[in-house]
């Protein structure tokens, strides 16, 4: 059965009755929620820049924006910003600063994480995996905070990817620049002082 039709779009997330997807009908790439129970439609985003992987919690969604950088449909990524945006208030905000990539966001009630480029010696670059870590945000406080700040003698040239949370856990994946090994996923635990 096909639920949304093969022009709209991928990377969809859903919660309760909501899924929400990159939308690719238009020329760049924006948000968009589907409710599953009354078949309506919501435009999240809609702007020349493209907003990517979208994740959903209750009425709020995250997403990276690309409008600061010097982005083609997808591009370079170069200053990726980290949004959220809640559906019941229709209230959008940034939570990073675009000042380099911040990508993969995922939300669990009031925290936001995210893969971030900050630590990387080329912080603009997609592919300089080196130094890549996952930080998070508290939506309530305002408070931005590392969650991976392993030693590089601990696990070296293992950036961490696609963090995915839930509870006060948080769920990455490690990659591995070794031929043969594969990726593996950890857990991490919240900082104290994150919730």
């Amino acid at each position: 059965m096909t639920l949304i039709d093969e022009a709209y779009g991928n990377y969809n997330s859903i919660w309760d009755k909501w899924i929400t997807f990159i939308d690719v009908r238009s020329t760049h790439y924006d948000i968009t929620a589907y409710n599953i129970e009354t078949k309506e439609w919501r435009a999240v985003t809609y702007d020349q820049e493209a907003q990517i992987t979208p994740r959903i919690q209750g009425s709020k969604i995250v997403y990276s924006d690309l409008r600061y950088g010097d982005n083609d449909t997808l591009g370079t990524l170069k200053n990726a910003a980290i949004f959220v945006y809640d559906m019941e208030t229709k209230e959008r905000k940034q939570i990073t600063n675009a000042k380099w990539i911040c990508l993969y966001p995922d939300i669990w009630n009031e925290i936001v994480v995210w893969m971030d480029y900050r630590d990387s010696t080329d912080p603009n670059n997609a592919q300089a995996f080196d130094g890549v870590q996952i930080w998070g945000y508290n939506l309530n406080t305002g408070k931005e905070f590392q969650i991976t700040n392993l030693p590089s003698t601990a696990w070296p040239e293992r950036p961490k990817e696609h963090p995915r949370i839930w509870g006060y856990k948080v769920y990455v994946d490690m990659m591995t620049k070794t031929q043969g090994i594969e990726n593996a996923i950890y857990q991490f635990d919240l900082p104290e002082g994150a919730r």
